[in-house]
């Protein structure tokens, strides 16, 4: 279930004025929101995933998936075929994941 910001801010804003509680964000977040006490909330690792990206980037939206897009360089190419000489028999998304490379450059 995809979550909005406004739910999202209020866990965050809930979680740290509730020492940190992640039972009292739950509950905080029925009552505000008025879920009923069997349908779905948040876990405890949503709450935590949240606090961590306002921590670090101090928003409550989702982070990217964190891979940089690698260019076609010389060094690139050498380490590829390096890479292929030593075990030619490796998947290339292997191969990029090892070399830190997009599976697309590596193709």
């Amino acid at each position: 279930m995809r979550w909005t910001s406004e739910e999202r801010a209020f866990a965050v804003e809930a979680y740290f004025l509730n020492n940190h509680s992640y039972v009292a964000v739950q509950r905080a977040f029925r009552t505000h929101f008025r879920i009923k006490p069997r349908h779905l909330v948040h876990d405890w690792k949503s709450i935590v995933l949240w606090v961590e990206n306002f921590r670090t980037t101090g928003s409550v939206v989702k982070k990217s998936s964190g891979r940089q897009w690698t260019v076609t360089m010389p060094e690139n190419v050498e380490a590829v075929r390096q890479s292929i000489l030593r075990s030619p028999r490796r998947s290339s998304w292997k191969r990029a994941v090892a070399l830190d490379i997009s599976n697309r450059s590596m193709r």
